[in-house]
């Protein structure tokens, strides 16, 4: 059995949060990866909507990503 890939851990804490902010470290955590963006950008292009915001808290920005609207089965690829 294939282990599951950084978007598919990326993926599953999104959705585990039903539909609330969930943390850059957090993600990075989850997929074991410092590459959200760009693994986030490989989810935007298989079709589900995932909005960003920050935070700005003194000189730190903050990311935060939830996924908005699952894949639907006919875009969706894995």
């Amino acid at each position: 059995m294939t282990p599951p890939s950084q978007c598919d851990l990326i993926l599953e804490a999104l959705q585990n949060a039903d539909g609330e902010w969930v943390s850059m470290p957090t993600l990075a955590a989850a997929s074991r990866s410092l590459n959200i963006h760009s693994r986030i950008a490989n989810l935007r292009d298989r079709g589900f909507q995932i909005e960003n915001r920050t935070e700005q808290e003194n000189r730190a920005v903050h990311s935060f990503y939830r996924l908005i609207t699952p894949a639907t089965p006919s875009n969706a690829t894995p």
